[in-house]
């Protein structure tokens, strides 16, 4: 019945020998009708401990319910009881963490129960109740959960279970919360296909790669991996020479590549940086079905950096360079480049509003 219709329940109990001696059973526990459950037409779960002195007794249970009538009618709500299970006390994990927290995943652990046979998770938003309803299972003192929304707020409980329906209780909740796409390697930012080009800022995501690069990838002693960094991840769709160009504001910017996100705190593949702000290009040759991770960091001298980041297949290699326009006027103007040193076979030219970016179909 909805609302609190003043009904109170009990667990009561005796050690003795007369089930029937009424009078000797002492209240164990006691809930009124919103503590017996939240919602009032939905079931809840309750865990009770029997005193340490009844350990070794013939110990008798009652469920009771009390109700004082105001009137001749019968109030008060009812008392639905099932699946009672009296076990030895499952104990209950503590010690509850989560680390390599990335944008849609986390890795949720805690200090485990010897001879568990496995635990319940409950993982839900930072402003949501518990519902005492496990999202997850793991059967052993960890878990990886995915699925997470980036740049949210989260929490978790977990409770031991025993086996044969016996459960601990529900502790928690520790909360954590996800990263931005790109912030962490296990959650780049994919590129899905060439060209692509994006303006960003390096502070939109965070320190999560601390350093330093090896000497291989770029030398000197200067940690190029100490300041704020971002994750790309690009599948190369053909064989080509494929051009990484990133154009920074700041001075000290660096870009490394990866064949993996095992692999970024080894060797590169490729890298560049230094102490100016120069237009920083890396040519690689990859291959059809191959995935590779582009970082863009700084050293902690330049935390943070603007850049703009353009990637493309280098097809033809013979690219024509010093774009000038002039002659202005409502309706047109002239365009003009040096060419490349080698003879090509004609030129495309894309012109499009200011602020776009790279096109990415045949241009006039």
């Amino acid at each position: 019945m909805a609302g609190d219709n003043g009904s109170l329940y009990q667990i009561r109990i005796y050690n003795g020998t007369n089930q029937t001696a009424l009078n000797s059973y002492t209240i164990l526990k006691q809930w009124t009708e919103p503590e017996m459950n939240a919602i009032f037409d939905q079931s809840e779960e309750k865990i009770v401990d029997f005193p340490a002195a009844n350990v070794g007794t013939n110990t008798f249970i009652a469920f009771v319910r009390v109700h004082n009538q105001t009137t001749a009618a019968v109030g008060g709500d009812r008392w639905i009881i099932d699946d009672i299970n009296v076990v030895q006390k499952c104990l209950a994990p503590s010690g509850l963490a989560a680390n390599n927290i990335a944008a849609t995943q986390a890795n949720l652990f805690w200090t485990g129960v010897a001879g568990a046979a496995g635990y319940q998770i409950e993982v839900i938003q930072a402003t949501l109740n518990p519902s005492g309803f496990p999202t997850n299972t793991s059967t052993t003192a960890s878990f990886l959960k995915t699925g997470l929304t980036q740049n949210e707020n989260y929490k978790y409980y977990v409770r031991t279970d025993c086996g044969n329906g016996n459960y601990s209780e529900w502790v928690g909740p520790f909360n954590f919360s996800t990263l931005a796409i790109g912030t962490a390697c296990a959650d780049p930012i994919v590129i899905a296909s060439l060209p692509y080009q994006t303006i960003d800022n390096t502070g939109n995501y965070g320190n999560t790669l601390a350093g330093p690069q090896l000497n291989s990838c770029i030398s000197g002693g200067t940690n190029y991996q100490s300041g704020n960094d971002v994750f790309y991840s690009y599948t190369a769709t053909e064989d080509c020479t494929v051009s990484f160009t990133l154009n920074a504001t700041e001075t000290r910017s660096s870009m490394f590549i990866y064949p993996s996100c095992g692999g970024i705190t080894g060797l590169c593949l490729a890298a560049i940086g230094n102490a100016n702000n120069t237009t920083r290009v890396i040519n690689l040759a990859v291959t059809q079905g191959a995935t590779y991770i582009i970082v863009i960091s700084s050293n902690s001298q330049s935390p943070t950096i603007a850049y703009n980041l353009l990637i493309q297949c280098e097809n033809c290699a013979n690219k024509p360079i010093n774009p000038t326009i002039s002659n202005p006027t409502l309706t047109g103007a002239n365009f003009a480049w040096t060419p490349p040193a080698n003879a090509v076979s004609g030129y495309e030219v894309a012109v499009q509003p200011q602020g776009t970016g790279v096109p990415q179909g045949a241009g006039q």
